[in-house]
């Protein structure tokens, strides 16, 4: 199995997006115009004509944007061999092998096997929406359902869709962060597959909101306000699932939401993410320049 090198500015971005549509491990991280709005700019690894495409970063990506990017390539087509993700995680390592990867989730065994002890462990939850509501409120933890029981309907309000910057306005990031986000959030938006959720405390005169982005059988939870109120945001996923319930849907989280989806019951996952080595000084004083 022979791979290309193939530089970013020479990327056909439909090629791109159908191998990552049609691999049996695609997901929306993987997607051009997703990668686009978070890392703007990264190389391939491809095999044969996009049978296979692995995205390689240019430069680390920061903890915002793996934040943003948890599970990534390689995406293939044609049957993920121990053989070719071999291969893939080779022709990395000889590339980018310096920086920190969100390899995909389903490639966890064989990375295991080639180089398990250059990985750190992640996790990721998800929920299935298949069951009646009902059912999914019996794999409520006890504190979830109690707080719900003794929330008043009446304090709370469920506000309309806004513009991005109304609801990040409050957000406490960077320029560079909060630029991604709102390049991400039109992105989906203008495609119809995203969505934001909000809902205000109306005796606290706070509020939690969540932007969700929908693909095929797949709802993932991109963003949660860094300043969501708690009782809010119980409330925010609580109607979430009660819509979406009964669904063949299913709900994932990102690395920063884990903690709203194990109060819901979700489903904890494991995978492995490559772990830089620490920077020499020499590295640490090129990045500062």
């Amino acid at each position: 199995m022979k791979l290309e090198f193939v530089p970013f500015e020479n990327i056909d971005k439909n090629k791109w997006n159908g191998t990552v549509h049609y691999a049996p491990n695609g997901n929306v991280y993987g997607y051009y115009w997703y990668l686009r709005s978070v890392v703007k700019e990264w190389d391939a690894l491809m095999e044969g004509d996009y049978q296979s495409v692995m995205p390689i970063p240019r430069k680390n990506w920061s903890n915002f944007e793996l934040d943003l990017i948890p599970s990534c390539g390689p995406y293939s087509v044609n049957a993920m061999t121990d053989s070719r993700i071999g291969t893939f995680y080779s022709k990395w390592k000889a590339s980018a092998g310096q920086f920190s990867y969100p390899f995909n989730e389903r490639l966890t065994a064989q990375l295991q096997k080639i180089d398990g002890c250059k990985f750190k462990s992640a996790s990721l939850y998800h929920i299935n929406l298949n069951d009646s509501y009902d059912e999914l409120v019996k794999n409520y933890n006890t504190e979830t359902r109690s707080e719900i029981d003794h929330l008043i309907p009446g304090d709370f309000s469920f506000a309309a869709m806004e513009k991005p910057e109304i609801f990040l306005a409050d957000e406490k990031l960077n320029h560079q962060d909060k630029n991604i986000l709102y390049r991400l959030f039109y992105n989906a938006i203008q495609r119809g597959i995203g969505s934001c959720f909000k809902v205000k405390n109306m005796k606290k005169n706070t509020s939690a909101f969540a932007f969700f982005i929908s693909d095929f059988n797949k709802t993932y939870t991109i963003y949660t306000g860094g300043q969501n109120d708690a009782k809010a945001e119980i409330l925010l996923f609580d109607a979430f699932l009660k819509n979406n319930s009964g669904k063949p849907y299913a709900l994932h989280s990102s690395e920063c939401n884990q903690n709203i989806m194990t109060k819901f019951g979700g489903i904890k996952s494991e995978f492995l993410q490559y772990e830089r080595p620490p920077l020499t000084l020499f590295q640490k004083f090129k990045d500062m320049i």
